[in-house]
């Protein structure tokens, strides 16, 4: 789907390139205890929202397998937020990966909701 890879080539737009700004700020700018997340942790982000589009991408509209892709990619983000001491996925980043999320399931196929379908199980 044409939208979709829209969506892949935006995601250093929407989420990866706020998650480097704040990486280079803490390396320039504060001493001590830096944050808990590296660079190749914003690359693993990267992939992971790269899998959700190839996902979205196969799901030929079933709005099933799309809530599954959703539950998978929020997941993942859990996951790999924990390990970075929860500190990969601040409020903006949280509200750029919902944004993103919501609106990628919507160009899937998935019906129109009104709430964040990533509340369910989302812990960032």
């Amino acid at each position: 789907m044409k939208k979709l890879e829209e969506y892949r080539n935006g995601i250093s737009k929407y989420v990866i390139q706020s998650m480097r700004d704040y990486l280079n700020f803490d390396e320039e700018y504060i001493e001590g205890d830096s944050i808990g997340y590296t660079l190749k942790d914003i690359e693993k982000c990267g992939a992971i929202l790269n899998e959700y589009i190839d996902d979205l991408s196969e799901s030929n509209k079933d709005e099933k397998l799309i809530l599954k892709s959703v539950k998978k990619v929020v997941l993942a983000l859990n996951k790999l937020n924990q390990n970075c001491e929860y500190e990969l996925i601040e409020t903006d980043q949280r509200e750029d990966l919902s944004q993103f999320i919501n609106e990628t399931a919507i160009v899937a196929g998935l019906s129109e909701f009104e709430n964040d379908i990533t509340e369910e199980w989302r812990e960032w």
